[in-house]
């Protein structure tokens, strides 16, 4: 009698230890049937009460897995898609920084950083030493590629001859920014995720103009400033980025990189040209607008 009352109780005892438990933050513990765990989709689903449930294992404090269970299929994106807690369903490439919103495949940006180009001329290697706004329009092939068509804008060239004694002009204008076209490619890591880096070459072409110095110093060290004739530039960039999908329409994009550009050309007043192939800097904070934003199924 005495060992059948040892044997029950370690059976018991052995048993209850190899539950599966679920330790959450709040301080509730639930005892359940694992099924799976997912480390690299930091995911774990398991049985509880008859149902079947996926959860994030970073919604819990920690759990038990006295299973040994390991990974298994995930057949995340059927047409039974098992929910996450709340009813939210996601695809399975992007549940590891799901988004709950979907969106179409046009979307149209604006750098917020433009105003500041004026202020970066004096480094020689911004894209323009005149205000100018750039915008894009993006389409996406699928979450991982896309295209994009940007342009630039130029206001407040040098447009007729000035002269100043005893200083120079108040701002430089050694290359204006007239208009800019180009495409650009995005490689991202996938367009359903919250925060995705992408990665964009791309080709620019565009029409600039810079400005003539000629120094006086027997006329009262009269300077004079004229418009130099119109030149067509072109620029090759590689820039780097990350997308924020931050709602169901807005959406937030930094980005930085350089461009092996001729952009700046100096013009002489005896007539003479020196244009320069240089390496620029291209930076920017794109409020962006998505098309067909919507809630996922």
């Amino acid at each position: 009698m005495k060992t059948f009352i040892i044997l029950t109780i370690s059976i018991f005892y052995f048993t209850a230890k190899a539950q599966d438990t679920l330790y959450f933050t709040s301080g509730e513990i639930q005892v359940v049937e694992l099924i799976s765990v997912s480390k690299d989709l930091g995911l774990i689903k398991y049985t509880l009460n008859g149902k079947t449930q996926i959860r994030s294992i970073s919604s819990l404090k920690s759990y038990s897995n006295q299973s040994n269970v390991t990974d298994g299929t995930w057949n995340v994106a059927t047409s039974n898609n098992d929910p996450l807690p709340g009813g939210t369903k996601y695809n399975s490439s992007s549940i590891q920084d799901p988004n709950k919103y979907a969106y179409g495949k046009f979307s149209i940006g604006m750098n917020l950083l433009s105003p500041l180009s004026t202020h970066g001329y004096q480094f020689e290697r911004t894209i323009a030493s005149n205000y100018n706004q750039s915008f894009y329009v993006q389409y996406n092939l699928n979450k991982k590629i896309g295209f994009r068509l940007p342009m630039r804008i130029g206001f407040n060239q040098l447009k007729q001859t000035t002269s100043i004694a005893e200083g120079g002009y108040p701002r430089r204008h050694d290359h204006d920014l007239i208009g800019e076209g180009g495409i650009e490619a995005v490689f991202m890591r996938d367009d359903n995720r919250i925060i995705t880096p992408y990665f964009m070459p791309g080709i620019y072409f565009g029409v600039n103009q810079g400005v003539i110095e000629n120094y006086n110093d027997s006329i009262y060290k009269l300077t004079t400033y004229e418009p130099s004739p119109r030149h067509n530039y072109f620029r090759i960039g590689v820039t780097g980025g990350f997308q924020f999908n931050i709602s169901k329409y807005i959406q937030l994009n930094t980005e930085l990189g350089f461009n092996y550009n001729n952009l700046v050309v100096n013009y002489y007043y005896w007539g003479d040209q020196e244009i320069y192939k240089q390496l620029g800097l291209q930076a920017a904070v794109n409020l962006v607008y998505r098309f067909g934003g919507r809630l996922r199924e």
